[in-house]
Order: C-alpha cells, then structure tokens, then sequence
C-alpha cells in the first residue's frame, strides 16, 4: 500500500474547527504538519488498517511520518498488540517509534493492551525509558508505570525511581505529578507520606496536589488535608 493512500485517507476525515483546536492542544507540533481528525475516527480507521497486516506493518517501518495525525495512528496501531505472542515485536516497533514522538498526545495513545501480560520483562524496560534523556521518552516510562504497576504489582521502589527522574521538561514534570496524583488514590498513606516529608521536586510536588485536587477519586477530606500541605513560597 502506498503511504499516499494513508495521508489521502487522513486528508478525507479532516475537520478544519478541529484542525484548529488540535493546534492549541498539541503546541509543539508545527501547525503545517497537522490534518485535523477526531480521535473516534482515527481509532476506527486504525482498527481497520490493524486487519491488514502487511500493509499495517508496513507504515510502521515508515518512519519519520510527516503528519501528526500519522503519529497517533502509528500509537493506536501499537496499542492494538494483544496477543503474548505479539509482546516482541510490539516492543521492538515501540523502541523504534519512541525517538520521533515529539509530543504528549502522541505519547499517551501508545498503550499496548499486551503490556499487562508481561510484568516482570516490562518493568526492566520501564527503568530504561525513565533513565532515557528523550523527554517524550520519560514521559512514556513514567505512564506505564502509572498504568500497571500501581495494583497488584506495587513495589514502593518505583517511587524512588520516578523522584530520582531529574528533568525540567514541562511534560516530563506533568507526568510524575500525574503518577503520584494516582497513587494518592490508589496508595494514599504511602503516597502522602512523600508530600509530608517533602520527597518531591518542589514544582511536582505542587502539581501534584493541584492534580489530585482537581480528582474526583479523592475525598474531601483528603483534598482538604492536601491543601495545607502546598510549598511556601
């Protein structure tokens, strides 16, 4: 298949209101560079070109991609792996895809559903990515160590891995305030204990008690607690 085919496709789903808005939502992306697609129409015609699969394989050694709306394509084709015998070579189109993400929304649609089958294989591979100097790529690492290890594969290690996480990367800063903001819900008087001891980078530190107070998994109670223990200034 030619990519041509791929961008014509792109091009006949494009919505110019949300061309625009996509352009404020996603800033450090070019605005030449992005088409304007909805995500429901993306995921579906991911869904329809994952049935293919040579074709699929094919734009997925085709990288750079010109457009963004390519990039999130290319994130929701990856997150399609399922199957445990697909664990491999998701990983391996991951790593490959993972230097040209260049943005947050395309980082947080890279989300294999095969992921949650191999605990042990991905944790490694989550300390390489939190220790990568690629912000995008942090960025990653951070989100899925949010996403699986916060339940039944908890280990209080990994919040000595995000703190040691040292980037003055906006993203990179988000994502750890997000990660601990989650685990307040999930893990609050471990989690509590670091803002009390004062464990995070102050400007995480913030962002996560403003995330977890904006959260409608937290009690009152608790965002009310929260409140006092914002950084003086």
């Amino acid at each position: 298949m030619d990519n041509d085919w791929i961008v014509g496709r792109l091009k006949d789903l494009s919505d110019e209101d949300y061309r625009q808005y996509t352009k404020k939502l996603v800033s450090t992306v070019p605005p030449e560079k992005i088409i304007g697609v909805r995500a429901p129409k993306l995921q579906a015609l991911a869904a329809e070109f994952a049935t293919r699969a040579e074709d699929c394989a094919a734009f997925l050694k085709e990288l750079p991609h010109h457009w963004y709306e390519e990039n999130v394509l290319h994130a929701y084709l990856l997150s399609t792996a399922e199957d445990e015998s697909d664990y491999a070579e998701c990983m391996a189109r991951i790593e490959k895809f993972l230097p040209f993400v260049d943005n947050w929304a395309v980082c947080d649609a890279i989300n294999p559903k095969v992921f949650a089958r191999h605990p042990k294989g991905l944790e490694e591979k989550i300390s390489e990515w939190l220790r990568a100097e690629h912000a995008y790529t942090i960025r990653f690492g951070l989100l899925t160590l949010m996403r699986h290890y916060l339940d039944e594969f908890f280990d209080e290690e990994h919040f000595q891995q995000v703190i040691d996480v040292s980037s003055s990367e906006y993203y990179v800063q988000m994502a750890e305030a997000w990660y601990f903001a989650t685990a307040l819900v999930k893990r609050y008087d471990q989690t509590v204990a670091l803002l009390e001891n004062e464990m995070l980078e102050p400007t995480v530190h913030g962002m996560t008690i403003q995330k977890a107070v904006a959260s409608q998994r937290i009690p009152y109670e608790r965002k009310k607690y929260l409140r006092t223990l914002k950084l003086s200034q």
